[in-house]
């Protein structure tokens, strides 16, 4: 593999991780802020349905996704690899996300909408910020697990969306295994994830360590 098509593979990374971390905040925070703070009939039994779909390996749904994607033109997409990475960064960040939710005293939001605040300037002024260790944590997780995937990137994109995972296989030839180069390209394929951790670490130790110990 030239080093033009490994960079091709390597934005695609970037961009199906990013695009899934960002779709699984927007959707994710107010499913476990809801579950965390709401009482309702189906609470736990709908939260145990969002965790389920990380316990399905990904290898017995790929073929029935793989047809659902060429009926409905989202082969070889981002946004078809965006939408199933969802099965991987959605469920986790729900279920940490709820947990953060239910460390932070509800006291907190009445006081704040006592004095005037709207649910929504009490829960993206007050609630996020508090919940923004756990958030970081969250995300980072979240992002490596789908820079991670594999399967989902080799059976449901093509040569234009393929991301780093599936591109490493091109340094192996029927002939040889051009080690080296592979070796090279997992180090660099695996900096945005040092960087990330890196660039959040003072709010990961506090978000991975947040509610155990009351």
């Amino acid at each position: 593999v030239t080093g033009s098509a490994f960079l091709s593979y390597f934005k695609n990374s970037l961009i199906l991780s990013t695009g899934s971390v960002i779709l699984a905040l927007v959707l994710g925070l107010p499913a476990a802020y809801a579950i965390a703070r709401f009482r309702f009939k189906a609470k736990e039994p709908l939260a145990f349905t969002y965790l389920s779909f990380r316990f399905v390996p990904e290898i017995t749904i790929i073929l029935p996704l793989y047809v659902i994607y060429q009926q409905l033109k989202l082969y070889n997409t981002y946004i078809g690899l965006i939408l199933v990475y969802q099965l991987i960064a959605l469920p986790l960040l729900i279920w940490m996300m709820r947990s953060y939710f239910e460390e932070i005293p509800i006291a907190v939001e009445q006081a704040a909408q006592t004095d005037g605040y709207s649910w929504w300037g009490s829960f993206s002024k007050l609630v996020l910020p508090l919940a923004a260790p756990g958030m970081a944590a969250s995300i980072v997780l979240a992002f490596i697990f789908c820079w991670n995937n594999f399967v989902f990137g080799l059976m449901l994109g093509g040569n234009s969306t393929q991301p780093v995972t599936v591109g490493l296989l091109s340094f192996m030839g029927t002939n040889e295994v051009q080690w080296g180069l592979m070796a090279a390209a997992t180090i660099v394929a695996i900096i945005p994830l040092f960087l990330l951790a890196l660039a959040v670490q003072k709010y990961m130790i506090r978000g991975l360590t947040f509610g155990a110990v009351k």
